[in-house]
């Protein structure tokens, strides 16, 4: 009797045992890092407000793109200046995620914009 019931606990332990989870060390996913939260929310900022001083008007695209144009070049130039390996690649990463929120914004109130904000987005890429 008494090795039934040993048995039985053994068999419960083991599975109990089977089923506790390792602590997860992978590494954190872009929207857990600080570097693509602070990429994306300087992108998403300029982007917002530079739309809203031009008015939210579609003849304003043209300027909105080429505002957007230089501040990825001081993006460009901060991440090789201030952020290195997967630091800088995570704030581009947020960056690029930032101010395709707002161009997705523009390019539905302006489709007939549509091509030249690809080309921005396009551009951006290969800055960051």
């Amino acid at each position: 009797m008494m090795t039934i019931r040993f048995l039985m606990l053994m068999m419960m332990l083991s599975l109990i045992s089977a089923c506790e989870t390792e602590k997860d060390t992978s590494p954190p996913t872009d929207g857990d890092n600080a570097f693509f939260q602070q990429g994306e929310k300087t992108a998403t900022a300029n982007a917002l407000t530079a739309w809203d001083n031009l008015g939210q008007k579609c003849q304003q695209v043209d300027a909105f793109i080429g505002l957007m144009d230089g501040s990825a070049d001081d993006a460009a130039s901060d991440i090789k200046t201030k952020y290195k390996g997967q630091s800088a690649n995570a704030f581009g990463s947020g960056y690029l995620l930032g101010l395709s929120k707002i161009v997705t914004t523009v390019r539905g109130k302006c489709p007939e914009k549509s091509q030249s904000l690809n080309q921005l987005e396009q551009g951006i890429r290969g800055k960051l």
